[in-house]
C-alpha cells in the first residue's frame, strides 16, 4: 500500500480535520495520531474527503507567505523613478528607504516606480508607501 494512501488522523474521533487543528474533537487535547487508509476513511464517512490530503504535499507545493511578500516588495530595493510626493523626474535620494529617512512622513501619493497615482485608501493605510508593489 502507498503512503499517498494513508492518512494521519486523531486516535480519538478518527478525522484528518481534528488533527489538522481545524475541527477539534473533545478529547483531541489527549490524544495521539495513527494513519488509516483513504478507503477506512471513507466508509466511515465522518468528513469530506479533501481533508484527507497529505499535509506535506501542501508544504512543497504551497508558496510561503513571506517568500511572497518579499518577491512583490522586491521593487522596494529598486531606484525610483518619480518622486513619492511630488510625482517629478529624478527623485531624491532616489532608494525608497533613504527617500523616507530623508524626507520623513511625507505621504507618497504616486507610485514612484510607475508614476501613477496612489489611490486615496491606499494612501491613507500606508502613506509611506511601504506596501507598494508593482
Amino acid at each position: 500500500m502507498s503512503d499517498s494512501n494513508k492518512v494521519v488522523v486523531c486516535d480519538a474521533c478518527l478525522q484528518a480535520s481534528c488533527w489538522q487543528g481545524e475541527f477539534m474533537c473533545e478529547k483531541s487535547r489527549d490524544a495521539g495520531t495513527i494513519e488509516k487508509t483513504r478507503a477506512e476513511l471513507a466508509k466511515l464517512g465522518l468528513e469530506h474527503p479533501h481533508y484527507w490530503v497529505n499535509p506535506r504535499y501542501w508544504d512543497k507545493k504551497k508558496p510561503k507567505v513571506a517568500d511572497m511578500a518579499k518577491s512583490k516588495l522586491a521593487i522596494q530595493d529598486d531606484r525610483m523613478l518619480i518622486d513619492p510626493a511630488f510625482g517629478t523626474d529624478k527623485p531624491y535620494p532616489s532608494h525608497a528607504a533613504q527617500y523616507r529617512e530623508y524626507h520623513g512622513r511625507c505621504a507618497w501619493l504616486y507610485n514612484p516606480w510607475t508614476g501613477k497615482d496612489r489611490h486615496p485608501s491606499d494612501i491613507g493605510s500606508d502613506p509611506t508607501g511601504l506596501a507598494i508593489c508593482k
